[in-house]
């Protein structure tokens, strides 16, 4: 018993006229000692070869048959449907995600809040969050992030050596920020949060409340200065920090 390279097959399965069935020995061989003279059926089969069935004439005098397996077929089929659970989405592949609709809704308003939420995400692997790199619209620079109403959506690699990119590594990962492209109509919004620090909790071994608070209000407009190819979006967010005492005002054009 052998392969198609010359190899020898122990323990095939060797089955005479459907019923008698003896096992190759550790050379190959097998022998049916009472086998009539005459016509017979073999039936061979191994591990992963194809099994192999053949007619056999057995002669009077003592014969010698020698039975060459081929490897067995392997075939593979996918189905692919609506219901297969299966999608291939290039926006979001390997350890990198994509952070759109109600996930981009769920995210903090507050621009400052909104950067280390991002910085988080995007240190997943390790990395310092204020090492993350950041980017609107491809490019890099050190102004706060644009309103999240303006934000088509937002891809966060933790990765820090993506071949993805050209200048890898990345400290803390790298987040791509993403936003609309210009509306024919104008849009707006006007926008306001209180946190006052007589809003705060008082810790239980404390007489008084932190004196902690944060306001911030302001509006959004965007639309078209022409109208066919250019377009504005303006920001202008005025925010007071009670606990450095401190005022900020941001605009964002």
């Amino acid at each position: 018993m052998r392969d198609s390279t010359g190899a020898i097959i122990p323990g095939a399965s060797v089955v005479l006229d459907g019923n008698t069935a003896v096992a190759s020995g550790d050379a190959g061989q097998f022998r049916f000692p009472c086998a009539a003279v005459g016509q017979h059926e073999l039936r061979v089969s191994a591990g992963s070869f194809a099994t192999k069935e053949m007619k056999v004439h057995v002669p009077q005098l003592k014969g010698e048959l020698i039975v060459v397996l081929q490897p067995e077929d392997v075939s593979t089929s996918v189905d692919v449907g609506e219901e297969s659970g299966t999608e291939a989405n290039a926006a979001a592949s390997g350890s990198s995600q994509t952070i759109s609709g109600d996930q981009l809704s769920a995210l903090a308003d507050d621009p400052d809040d909104l950067t280390r939420e991002l910085q988080q995400l995007a240190a997943a692997s390790g990395g310092p969050p204020s090492g993350t790199t950041i980017t609107v619209d491809g490019f890099q620079s050190d102004a706060p992030v644009p309103p999240k109403s303006s934000i088509a959506y937002i891809k966060v690699n933790p990765d820090l050596y993506s071949a993805e990119y050209r200048q890898p590594p990345f400290n803390g990962g790298r987040v791509e920020i993403y936003t609309k492209p210009g509306q024919s109509t104008f849009h707006g919004s006007v926008f306001t949060t209180n946190g006052s620090p007589w809003m705060n909790a008082r810790d239980p071994f404390s007489t008084s409340r932190a004196a902690l608070g944060k306001q911030r209000y302001g509006f959004e407009l965007s639309g078209p200065v022409r109208k066919k190819g250019s377009d504005l979006a303006l920001t202008l967010e005025p925010r007071t920090i009670d606990n450095y005492a401190e005022k900020h005002l941001h605009g964002v054009v």
